[in-house]
């Protein structure tokens, strides 16, 4: 239990970023696992009463292969030993007591590994989206595989909306995640009617919006009413312009609806930026096709 504690209060305090679960044996571990998303496991390999670091470690990987683990042992346990906690499947293990040094170093190693094989599948979901929006010149069909697209990169909602620079208004023009007919009616945003959406659209990159963000930006209930119609109340979502040349054409906003611990990183944006200009891309090669 001391162990439990240090470790907790050590992670804990190195970075507000983690969020840390105790379990006192094998088992309680396993049943955590299999309730809620895991990154790292923390394992001592004298786990009591009833399984060994190894076994907890074997049965992780097979349950829930994604999950790194890493297992801590006496230094005078003997060096089979540490070549089974391995082969079970730890990516590391690091002697007692616990150097603090080297445990962040250990776990800093394994976020650096997670991103790589994060941006590594998104790569190539973006070069399968990219496929995708290249086959078709029909502006309907184009739409619907831009939102079904951000589905793809794990986003739970999309919108996507046309700019018409005449009138001055933003019009939705495909949704993903949205209730049924959302966009069926000609619904249109004009921009000097609400300050906040105009200046939503001028941003020139992928932005995280909050409710609270707007409201201390530009006054309380300064969001509304498009802020309930797209129920975002309470939720930070992504706005990305989509850009040809210099010229605005439209925005894709996307959400995580149903998943409050999921948070955007800097990687995220990348992502999106790249996919926004893949999809702008496409609009205007429809567009110019149309012409």
């Amino acid at each position: 239990e001391h162990v439990r504690e240090s470790l907790r209060a050590l992670v804990s305090l190195e970075s507000r970023f983690y969020r840390v679960s105790t379990a006192a044996n094998g088992h309680e571990a396993l049943s955590i696992l299999d309730r809620e998303p895991v990154d790292v496991v923390l394992c001592d390999q004298v786990v009591a009463p009833e399984l060994s670091g190894t076994e907890v470690t074997g049965a992780i990987k097979e349950r829930h292969p994604g999950v790194r683990v890493v297992v801590f042992t006496g230094k005078d346990v003997p060096r089979d030993t540490k070549v089974e906690v391995l082969e079970a499947g730890a990516l590391f293990f690091l002697n007692k007591p616990i150097n603090e040094g080297e445990l962040l170093h250990a776990i800093a190693t394994i976020n650096s590994i997670r991103r790589t094989e994060y941006l590594g599948k998104s790569f190539e979901t973006l070069s399968r989206i990219a496929y995708s929006l290249q086959e078709t010149f029909d502006f309907d069909q184009l739409a619907q595989r831009i939102v079904a697209g951000a589905h793809e990169l794990g986003y739970a909602r999309a919108r996507l909306y046309l700019f018409d620079e005449g009138k001055q208004t933003l019009t939705g023009r495909a949704a993903y995640g949205m209730p049924p007919g959302f966009f069926d009616r000609t619904y249109e945003v004009p921009l000097h009617v609400f300050p906040v959406v105009t200046a939503i659209f001028d941003a020139d990159r992928p932005t995280v919006w909050t409710e609270g963000l707007i409201c201390e930006r530009f006054g309380e209930g300064s969001g509304e009413p498009w802020l309930t119609d797209m129920d975002l109340r309470g939720m930070p979502w992504i706005d990305c312009p989509l850009v040809v040349g210099k010229r605005r054409i439209g925005t894709l906003a996307v959400d995580h609806r149903g998943r409050p611990d999921r948070e955007s990183t800097r990687d995220d944006l990348q992502i999106l930026g790249v996919f926004a200009g893949l999809a702008a891309q496409a609009l205007n090669n429809a567009r110019l096709y149309r012409k």
